[in-house]
């Protein structure tokens, strides 16, 4: 009967904790999604430590935007801070109903993209968002391309549970300048 009681305290803290502490973890996911937009663009170092004010003086130049990748349009009317880019995924057993060149089976037609605008406002380079299958898990990272849009600046991943040996080298950080310059 004392152990039942001493569980079910327990419980009890565990998910007062979680359910108070949910708008701060959301906000610490955010906050990382943006650190790796930033590691992504060559904005932060993979081992630097920064504050929140720290992150958002540094992101100040980055541009946030929903983009219909059917037709390339930006969609001004979605919030891109709300914006659930898992909602507008469309999957598909056909390669011919997902057109695209690497045939991907699962396909969002919605994506936040960041744009890092210069003094006068244009692009100097895009971040989108990747994602693909991994052995143990789906990677989500970003891919920062220059304003030529066909060279690689940088690539860093925000999400995965690969094991360290072979699929966590996507953290590795020798790995990741493998990717830079490349088109």
């Amino acid at each position: 009967c004392f152990a039942l009681l001493v569980c079910f305290v327990c419980a009890l803290v565990v998910a007062s904790a979680a359910v108070s502490l949910r708008e701060r973890q959301e906000e610490n996911t955010a906050l990382e999604k943006q650190r790796n937009v930033l590691i992504a663009v060559g904005l932060a170092s993979e081992d630097e430590i920064l504050t929140r004010e720290e992150l958002l003086e540094r992101s100040e130049t980055i541009h946030q935007v929903v983009v219909d990748l059917g037709t390339g349009e930006e969609l001004p009317s979605i919030d891109p801070r709300t914006f659930e880019q898992e909602k507008f995924v469309e999957v598909s057993n056909s390669s011919e109903a997902v057109p695209n060149a690497a045939q991907v089976k699962r396909v969002p037609h919605r994506v936040l993209v960041y744009q890092l605008l210069d003094d006068r406002g244009e692009i100097r380079l895009l971040i989108l968002p990747v994602e693909g299958a991994g052995l143990w898990s789906t990677l989500r990272g970003f891919v920062a391309l220059d304003a030529d849009l066909d060279t690689i600046r940088g690539i860093t991943f925000y999400e995965h549970k690969e094991t360290p040996g072979l699929g966590g080298e996507v953290d590795n950080p020798r790995w990741k300048t493998l990717w830079q310059g490349r088109k």
